[in-house]
Formats: C-alpha cells, sequence, structure tokens
C-alpha cells in the first residue's frame, strides 16, 4: 500500500531541490499549486495518469516516487539503456551526480552552473575525485591510491619518468599516507631524508620542487601544495594504470566508423 506521507515528503524534498515553487511545479503538470500541497501533506495522491509526467519532472522513477526503495542493481537495466543514448558530455554530468550523492556531508556542494568549466576538486577520507562540467570525471579511492604510492618506491615508469629521478624521490615522500590531513599537516625534514641517500642534495632538490608549484616549506617540515598533491596523487594513478602487470582491457573504435564509445572492440592486453 503506498503511503501518501512519504510521497508527499519525496514530492516536497525533489521540487525543493529544484528550487521551484509549488506554482510552477503544478503549471508544469497542469494542476493547481493548492493540489501539490495536498500531495506534499499526505492529505491525497497524484492521479496516476499524471505520475510518468511527474517523475519525469522530478528526475526520478515512478517506483521512488511511490516509495519503492529499489537496489542499485536493480536500476541497472534502467541505466544502461539511458546512458547509451547520451553524448560523452551528458554521461559525465549524469556523473557529477553521482559524486555529488556520494561526497561526505562537510564537503562543499557539487557546483550547480551552466558554465562549461565549472570544476569541482575533493580530496575525502576515502577518495580523490574530480569533477568538470561536460570534459571530464576521475574518482580514486584510497586503498588504490596507497597501492599507487608504494609503487612509487620500486616501479617508476611514465608518465612520472618524465619528472627528474631527483625531484620524483622528494615529491613521493610528500605524498601523505590519509587522503584528509588537518590544515598544519606537515612533514619533517629527517622524515623524508630517511628514505633518501646520505650524499643526496636535499635542499637543492625541495628548492626545485618548491620552485616548480608542488611543493611548500612550512614551520616544521616541508608538504605539498593543494595543486601538488592532486597533481602527484593522479600522477601515481596513472604510472600504476598504465603499467600494470595484469591483464589491461583496451577498447577501440570499429575501423572505418566515427569513434563511439557505445560500440567498443575490446581487446584483452598481458602484459
Amino acid at each position: 500500500m503506498v503511503d501518501s506521507r512519504k510521497v508527499g515528503v519525496i514530492i516536497y524534498e525533489r521540487r525543493s531541490q529544484k528550487a521551484w515553487t509549488q506554482e510552477q511545479l503544478g503549471i508544469s503538470l497542469g494542476v493547481s499549486a493548492q493540489a501539490v500541497s495536498k500531495w506534499e501533506k499526505g492529505d491525497s495522491l497524484p492521479d496516476v495518469a499524471i505520475l510518468p509526467q511527474l517523475a519525469r519532472l522530478l528526475e526520478c522513477t515512478v517506483d521512488y516516487l511511490l516509495g519503492s526503495r529499489s537496489t542499485l542493481h536493480h536500476l541497472l537495466p534502467q541505466i544502461d539503456a539511458q546512458l547509451s543514448r547520451l553524448k560523452e558530455e551528458e554521461k559525465i554530468d549524469f556523473i557529477g551526480q553521482i559524486i555529488h550523492a556520494i561526497r561526505p556531508p562537510q564537503a562543499r556542494r557539487l557546483p550547480d552552473s551552466t558554465k562549461p568549466n565549472t570544476t569541482f576538486l575533493m580530496i575525502g577520507n576515502r577518495s580523490v575525485m574530480w569533477w568538470v562540467k561536460q570534459k571530464s570525471v576521475f574518482i580514486a579511492t584510497e586503498d588504490y591510491l596507497r597501492q599507487s604510492k608504494a609503487a612509487l618506491a620500486t616501479d617508476i615508469d611514465f608518465p612520472l619518468n618524465l619528472i627528474p629521478p631527483d625531484p620524483m624521490k622528494v615529491l613521493a615522500a610528500l605524498i601523505p599516507d590519509q587522503l584528509a590531513n588537518p590544515p598544519d599537516y606537515v612533514i619533517s625534514e629527517s622524515t623524508i631524508r630517511a628514505g633518501l641517500s646520505d650524499d643526496f642534495d636535499f635542499h637543492a632538490t625541495m628548492d626545485a620542487c618548491i620552485e616548480l608549484g608542488f611543493a611548500e616549506r612550512i614551520r616544521g617540515g616541508y608538504r605539498l601544495n593543494l595543486k601538488g598533491s592532486f597533481a602527484m596523487r593522479v600522477l601515481s594513478i596513472l604510472n600504476a594504470v598504465l603499467n600494470e602487470r595484469a591483464g589491461t582491457s583496451v577498447a577501440y573504435p570499429p575501423q572505418g566508423e566515427e569513434k563511439d564509445a557505445r560500440t567498443p572492440i575490446k581487446e584483452e592486453k598481458e602484459r
């Protein structure tokens, strides 16, 4: 049995997220603001005939609107069918909404802007992610970031081999073990030197890292700045992904056809 109060709460929440008034929603549906008010109070339910249109306007399924809580796996066929019809830019925007949903409560809200270059960067307690509206998306878990950092001690290849070896050693040592750190987080010089040889020219190399814009000197030691922290984590991930020794699945578009991620040819490569 459908609980009208729960339906009313859902309609209210979805309408509020879009910053619509009851009158605006009512006009779109061809009903009065009073009717919308009754739905949200749980005094009545929307007519069955307008449920599909209401769900589309509120960007949810009819099942969700009526209080049904299907698992995400149950929604995958519908999501897959919808994604296959979207442009790449629209897919990225869709993933941006997922990032918005999984962000930590204290994180800044995902920018809601029509500007194509709107950017969201986040270093949370369990993941690192970025999203650039209609252009790019990246997510990595804390465990994978730690694995990628550990790999830097023994296995550095393209693209990290583009950075000179000595600055690379220092920058790798400056990558924090935890994702989220207090504002006064610092790594002492002695801690950094512990992983370097005795004849390593520490100060000249550190000065070069600071001049490159990766690191900063603060009271008690050194640390990566925000841009440096993001850059080194992403570069370490690229190092791990591009030089993975296990099987890698590579998707190519069919020859002679326009590149389209919806019709890839998958080729398994063993490294």
